[in-house]
């Protein structure tokens, strides 16, 4: 293999594109040049009850219905036939109706037996399983579950020769690992490796209800990121204002300081991350207004008084990606703030 054959090489150009078009594209990438590869997968998805074409080819960012629908892989077996589609994530969140309508593309490009692969971190397999099975039921489509084991799960498609099957990243990755035939197919699977951990190790993680204290801690830096956002978000969608304030940030800390436009009192509040241990064990996220403001800010909101300031918890989905918690804290903040603008002074 010569140089411009490499992994690295291929991706290259496509450096600008979402993480999870590139790990797809060095999926296929891989498992195009590698038959030993291919016949990795085919085997890790096969079962005596379920034994689809073996899969020969596999393009990715596949467009159909003249361009509305954008598949994020797909596999072909020897007569040039859909076998499977693939559904690729990190964190990114499920688009809406995305998985029925990746299932019923299937349906539309193959009579034969095939399947819908989603492929996803370990970590989040537990939370995106019953988002996908959710789209589908919502488009009619019940999945009878066949098998789950570690990092892969298997679910029969009701009525159908069609089966949706979820495998993580990692699993996969091992799988083709142990399989390839060659130093060079090799060091192309750790760089793919090598970017599955990256998303990990950079990723925000769903949390979940018996996440406190240190699950907190490990993901500080993404709730400093998300009081940036949301406050910037607060900015352009209602109105918040931040002339003239910066952030505050000491040891027990980090505020980003803005005021409610149009509101006279107070004169500010605060979005931020407060690591008392009393408030901290709750949620890390709190607005701060001050005591004098408002005092039916705490019958109806249901602040806490603590140094002559009400304390607001914002609470954080569970389940949800990066993306999903943020569009909640930025409503929680946008009801804190819709409430100045219509509750009396006093």
């Amino acid at each position: 293999m010569t140089e411009s054959q490499s992994l690295l090489a291929h991706l290259t150009p496509w450096f600008y594109r979402p993480i999870e078009d590139r790990g797809t594209d060095a999926l296929a990438y891989i498992l195009n040049g590698s038959a030993a590869c291919r016949a990795a997968l085919n085997q890790m998805l096969r079962d005596d009850a379920f034994a689809p074409e073996p899969t020969l080819s596999f393009k990715t960012q596949v467009q159909y219905h003249e361009g509305k629908s954008r598949v994020d892989m797909v596999a072909y077996d020897s007569d040039g036939s859909v076998a499977m589609v693939v559904e690729s994530k990190f964190w990114a969140g499920l688009q809406p109706e995305q998985s029925s309508r990746y299932f019923e593309i299937l349906l539309e490009t193959t009579s034969k037996s095939g399947l819908l692969l989603v492929i996803s971190p370990k970590s989040r397999n537990n939370f995106l399983w019953p988002e996908v099975s959710e789209q589908m039921k919502a488009a009619g489509w019940t999945l009878e579950r066949v098998s789950s084991f570690e990092g892969i799960r298997v679910a029969n498609v009701k009525g159908t020769n069609k089966r949706c099957v979820m495998v993580s990243w990692e699993a996969l990755v091992d799988r083709l690992d142990a399989a390839a035939e060659s130093f060079a197919v090799r060091a192309d699977i750790h760089q793919l490796r090598g970017l599955v951990q990256r998303q990990n190790d950079e990723a925000f993680p769903p949390l979940t209800a018996e996440t406190t204290g240190h699950g907190f801690a490990i993901l500080d830096a993404h709730f400093r990121r998300m009081v940036s956002n949301a406050v910037q978000r607060g900015k352009r969608e209602f109105g918040l204002n931040m002339r003239g304030l910066q952030w505050g940030v000491t040891k027990q800390y980090r505020r980003r300081f803005f005021r409610v436009e149009g509101v006279k009192r107070p004169r500010w509040l605060t979005l931020g991350i407060e690591y008392q241990e009393e408030l901290y064990a709750k949620t890390p996220l709190w607005v701060r207004i001050p005591l004098s403001h408002k005092p039916k800010v705490k019958k109806v909101l249901g602040a806490i008084t603590k140094e002559e300031h009400y304390w607001l918890p914002i609470t954080l989905k569970t389940g949800a990606v990066y993306d999903d918690v943020l569009d909640d804290v930025v409503s929680q903040v946008k009801a804190i703030t819709d409430y100045f603008e219509r509750a009396p002074d006093q």
